[in-house]
C-alpha cells in the first residue's frame, strides 16, 4: 500500500504540524528529497523537505508539489493557499536532516511491508506449506510462531530457536502438548 502525503502527516503529528493540503493530498509518495534553495523542478510523487527560507517564490502551475518545511521564516499565505501545493509546516527549530531521515524510515518500513505482503501472496498462490508461510512471517516479524490444532497437536512451528515457554517445549519435543502442560495453563 503506498504512502500518501496525508499518511505522512498523520505519522508526524507528535511534531504538531500545520497542514495545508491541496486537492491532491492523496498522491502516493514514492521518494523524499531535500528542498534546495531556488529549486524550480519538482516531481509530483516526491516529497520535498527543507526550510521555509528555501521555498521558491513561485511553483509550477501544472504539477502538484508535496513539501514539508521548517518555518525558519513565515510561509507566505499565497503558498499555503496554492491549490497545487500540499504543505506541512513545522516549527522553525525542526532539524531538517533528522526529519528527512524520519520520513525516509516511514517510506522504508512501508516498502518492507509491501515486499512481505507480496511474498505472502505468492506463498498462497503457489500453494506453499504452512511451515513455509510461518517461516516467512517469522523472518518479517521476528517473533516465534507455532500453529496447533484444537487438540494441541503441532501443525507447524519455527524450529531451531529457544523459547522459554512450556507449551513451546512440549511442541518442539513431542509434537503435541502434554496433558500436564495444558492443565497448568
Amino acid at each position: 500500500m503506498p504512502i500518501t502525503f496525508y499518511t505522512i502527516y498523520e505519522k508526524l503529528k507528535r511534531l504538531n504540524p500545520a497542514i495545508y493540503p491541496a486537492q491532491a493530498a492523496d498522491i502516493d509518495i514514492v521518494a523524499v528529497k531535500l528542498l534546495e534553495r531556488g529549486q524550480k523542478f519538482f516531481e509530483e510523487s516526491f516529497l520535498y523537505i527543507g526550510k521555509a527560507s528555501s521555498l521558491p517564490d513561485t511553483f509550477p502551475d501544472n504539477i502538484h508539489t508535496n513539501i514539508i518545511c521548517a518555518a525558519d521564516v513565515p510561509v507566505p499565505p499565497c503558498q499555503r493557499e496554492n491549490p497545487n501545493i500540499n504543505l506541512i509546516e513545522l516549527s522553525g527549530s525542526t532539524d531538517v536532516f533528522s526529519l528527512f531521515n524520519e520520513v525516509q524510515e516511514i517510506l522504508d518500513k512501508q516498502a518492507q511491508l509491501d515486499l512481505f505482503k507480496e511474498k505472502l501472496l505468492n506463498c498462497v498462490l503457489q500453494d506453499s506449506s504452512i511451515q513455509y508461510i510461518i517461516e516467512l512471517a517469522y523472518e518479517f516479524f521476528g517473533n516465534p510462531i507455532r500453529i496447533t490444532d484444537t487438540s494441541f497437536n503441532l501443525l507447524a512451528f519455527i524450529k531451531d530457536i529457544e523459547v522459554d515457554d512450556p507449551l513451546w517445549h512440549d511442541l518442539a519435543h513431542y509434537g503435541y502438548c502434554t496433558y500436564d502442560t495444558v492443565s497448568s495453563l
